[in-house]
């Protein structure tokens, strides 16, 4: 019975069908290494493109206005702060190969001393990240209050360059803080004068800075994480550069005048947040009409 419903049922191998599969058994294909090469291939190149060139790409964001210029003032910020740290070891260090021998002697006569070990300049930090724990808590309620008071001011006509009126609470103490710090530095006061103007501008810092990362997020609807990831790749390459600069330019010039013109370049900067507050909404129109029309 088993034996007649097999015969019945049971589908039959084309003859065709058996063919094939013996021509391929007896012929393998030829092309499959290179196909596999070509895949492996053009793996590799996607890979490359995602995740070495695409990055980039953000870059070209700060070809509109209100991005362009939020991020070169952010990007100042980011250089003075690393001027600070990176002057920090080597001013309070006091036997640093980067300082010369004039300025190490007046280190010792004005009251540094030259025995400052690894701890101590690690806790000479401690001002400036107080700055930026309180400047970082602090501005998160100015901003949030800001913004509120904006949209019960504005209603429907409520734009997001308003959120940048709660970084005027921190612009200008960067500048004031890094004045103080060079200067005293440069006149060698007492270790905890320059400490001081750290942490008024780590306070500063982060009023100002933070607000520009909450803006970030409104400025184009959608494309937010690109607008930061834009943010980010300049303001390290901002650093990078800074903290590289510093030491030969403060052994050159000394402090003072170093900080100096660091200050005066991030008050310069921080008429970028005026016009974008001024004009940002209109530039936006601007960007979204062009898109529409295309």
């Amino acid at each position: 019975m088993i034996e007649l419903l097999i015969l019945l049922f049971l589908p039959e191998t084309s003859i065709m069908l058996k063919t094939k599969q013996a021509a391929a058994l007896s012929n393998p294909a030829p092309e499959q290494p290179q196909l596999s090469q070509k895949t492996f291939s053009q793996t590799c190149k996607s890979l490359f493109q995602l995740f070495i060139l695409r990055p980039f790409h953000t870059v070209l964001y700060i070809r509109f206005l209100p991005v362009g210029l939020t991020v070169y003032y952010g990007s100042t910020c980011f250089a003075c702060l690393y001027s600070i740290s990176t002057a920090v070891p080597f001013s309070f260090e006091g036997m640093s190969t980067l300082i010369s021998a004039e300025i190490q002697t007046n280190l010792r006569l004005f009251g540094y001393s030259d025995q400052f070990n690894s701890m101590e300049i690690a806790l000479a930090y401690i001002p400036s990240c107080l700055g930026y724990i309180i400047g970082s808590i602090s501005g998160g309620y100015l901003s949030d209050h800001v913004y509120r008071r904006a949209r019960a001011r504005d209603g429907d006509n409520f734009v997001p360059e308003s959120r940048l009126d709660s970084a005027w609470f921190g612009v200008p103490f960067m500048p004031i803080g890094l004045l103080i710090f060079g200067w005293t530095l440069h006149t060698h006061q007492k270790w905890m004068v320059p400490l001081v103007g750290g942490f008024i501008f780590g306070l500063g810092f982060m009023l100002g800075t933070g607000t520009c990362m909450a803006y970030f997020a409104d400025v184009i609807p959608g494309q937010s994480a690109s607008v930061v990831a834009c943010f980010n790749l300049c303001r390290n390459v901002a650093a990078a550069l800074s903290a590289a600069l510093a030491a030969p330019a403060i052994n050159k010039i000394g402090q003072g005048w170093y900080f100096t013109i660091m200050a005066t370049l991030v008050s310069l900067m921080s008429l970028n947040l005026l016009a974008v507050r001024r004009w940002g909404n209109h530039w936006r129109q601007q960007r979204e009409d062009a898109a529409v029309a295309r």
